[in-house]
């Protein structure tokens, strides 16, 4: 493991990518997302979304069956909620805040085969405050931080709890559509930095 805040532009990280599913077509709604198409590959750091080492903010531990994950209580990470009461239907997972991480959530994680695996939380507490905020801006959209997998977004509090955006965001696909939304709009910026590597 790299510490985030060593990594440069160029720097090859392990990505976790998600790959079209083969229910979905461009007349259908997509599939509901259950981790069978995902995998793991090495990106380049493109750029930087936030790389602040002196900024402060209040930090979230997540523990889980793998170990735990430190961020900031509004940075998304792929989630699949609690065993619901039909345990034949697959929870769709999606990013979420960190926020709503509770015990009884599964994290999506890598295994040693390169299987994705679903460690389950044990524990969220809130920290305090720890230095250093850093995101890099990734083709795929997902990094692995402390062995989870996480966006490389955060949601803004103020946006996030605005009544507005959560009426979009449920009628645009739930969850999941904070993430595709800002990766969509990050397009041009991709572009332009995978063409200065």
């Amino acid at each position: 493991r790299v510490p985030l805040e060593s990594l440069r532009v160029g720097d090859a990280v392990l990505a976790a990518t998600r790959e079209p599913s083969a229910a979905s077509t461009a007349s259908s709604p997509p599939a509901p997302d259950d981790g069978s198409n995902w995998e793991f590959r090495f990106e380049p750091v493109l750029a930087w979304l936030h790389r602040d080492p002196e900024a402060e903010t209040e930090m979230v531990r997540i523990s889980h069956g793998l170990g735990h994950v430190h961020m900031t209580h509004n940075h998304l990470l792929m989630r699949q909620p609690r065993a619901r009461s039909d345990p034949t239907v697959p929870a769709d997972i999606a990013p979420v805040p960190a926020s709503d991480v509770v015990v009884g959530d599964r994290l999506m994680a890598p295994w040693i085969d390169g299987s994705v695996v679903w460690p389950e939380v044990s524990s969220v507490e809130t920290v305090g405050r720890m230095r250093g905020l850093y995101s890099p801006l990734l083709e795929s959209g997902f990094v692995l931080v402390d062995g989870v997998v996480a966006s490389v977004y955060a949601m803004p509090v103020n946006i996030s709890e605005a009544p507005w955006w959560r009426s979009l965001s449920q009628r645009c696909g739930g969850d999941s559509f904070v993430h595709d939304a800002m990766h969509a709009s990050m397009l041009p910026l991709r572009v332009v930095c995978r063409a200065a590597l």
